[in-house]
């Protein structure tokens, strides 16, 4: 096997470990445990599974939650900025009690905090065409690659 192929073959098996490994990670669902939880809502949705929790959020920029069962909404209000804030603009909500279930981020990127008495799951589901964009990047950047080298070969 000539130098080229091998090249072409270690390139090919590299790029498509790194989009099985990221892609893994982009569709994996994101699982908060305890009963005082505090994250940034990174993806559309939280499930939280209990009946219900204690629930606060805060953002320097609006948002807006659903929830997917009730058509309950939970949105920021413009509140004062807290000692050192360094945004503009500072949204809260809460504390106020929610029921548990599906809430779909509709706006915004708030940071939260649940708490109950009791340990629960809150999930952050993956998304499978957050895994489909890095399978078609890695695709392009692999085909790109091969592309440069085979005009440099011709030189």
């Amino acid at each position: 096997m000539s130098d080229g192929w091998k090249a072409f073959w270690v390139w090919t098996l590299v790029v498509v470990l790194a989009v099985a490994f990221l892609g893994n990670l982009a569709s994996k669902d994101l699982v908060h445990t305890g009963n005082e939880l505090n994250f940034d809502v990174r993806r559309d949705r939280i499930s939280i599974d209990a009946k219900t929790v204690t629930f606060s959020a805060a953002s320097s920029e609006f948002f807006v939650l659903r929830n997917a069962n009730s058509g309950a909404v939970i949105y920021g209000e413009l509140s004062p900025r807290p000692l050192g804030w360094e945004h503009d603009s500072y949204y809260t909500f809460g504390p106020q009690e929610i029921s548990g279930g599906n809430w779909d981020l509709k706006e915004g990127n708030p940071t939260v905090y649940i708490s109950s008495e009791d340990v629960i799951d809150v999930r952050e589901p993956g998304k499978f065409s957050d895994a489909l964009l890095i399978t078609i990047f890695g695709f392009l950047i692999w085909l790109v690659v091969i592309a440069l080298a085979n005009s440099n070969d011709f030189n």
